[in-house]
């Protein structure tokens, strides 16, 4: 009980959304944006492999790899805010 009000507590503008459903509607979208970065490759004819939501590809790829993504949240979502693409 701590730890759930904790969290709540650290989480205020968005506790709202806690235990709404809000989660399936999010999974779609990420679903969305895989799918699109997927196809776009493909039409590429850039390999790459999709671990959850997470892309692995070959180095010489990453630019046009994360140019797509960035490319994918803005189709599904309507913009590019809030977006974040990491390289690891």
């Amino acid at each position: 009980r701590i730890l759930i009000e904790a969290i709540y507590s650290h989480n205020l503008l968005i506790s709202e959304s806690f235990y709404c459903g809000l989660w399936a509607e999010l999974m779609y979208y990420e679903s969305q944006m895989a799918m699109y970065t997927l196809v776009k490759m493909k039409e590429k004819g850039i390999p790459v492999l999709c671990i959850h939501d997470s892309f692995i590809c070959h180095d010489k790829d990453i630019d046009i790899l994360e140019k797509t993504m960035y490319d994918a949240y803005r189709f599904v979502l309507g913009s590019n805010d809030n977006c974040l693409v990491e390289k690891k």
